[in-house]
């Protein structure tokens, strides 16, 4: 049988309302997340977490950093993630006809990835704001 894979890379931008150690987001339980960097913009130091969590209740992932992030400030989030496609019509999935293979996704709210949520940012986590 052959595997589809996506690999993809999510930059976010985000606004920290509260101080914090954590980000939180909704990730898919088929989602392999890679390394994640966070560039808070009154530092412009590259933060990388010292803890990734998963919740597969929730389907959300949460990146403990060792640093408080400041109350008021701006950031960056970079990560990447990897999956196989499938044909289960959640998160990204495969769709095939006469002239190929593609990946397809219905960003349905709950199956989020690590998208950039601006419909609905409340998703997100309580002290993250888009």
């Amino acid at each position: 049988m052959l595997l589809f894979h996506l690999l993809a890379l999510s930059v976010t931008s985000l606004d920290i309302l509260k101080a914090t150690k954590v980000v939180t987001f909704n990730a898919a339980t088929e989602l392999n997340l890679g390394p994640a960097t966070l560039v808070v913009a009154s530092s412009a130091a590259e933060l990388a977490p010292v803890e990734t969590k998963f919740d597969t209740s929730t389907q959300r992932a949460s990146l403990v950093f060792a640093e408080e992030l400041p109350a008021g400030s701006k950031a960056i989030l970079r990560i990447g993630f990897e999956a196989v496609l499938t044909d289960s019509m959640t998160g990204y999935y495969k769709s095939t006809w006469e002239r190929g293979t593609y990946a397809l996704t219905q960003f349905e709210v709950r199956e989020w990835a690590v998208h950039v949520c601006t419909r609905w940012p409340s998703l997100l986590g309580p002290n993250v704001e888009l």
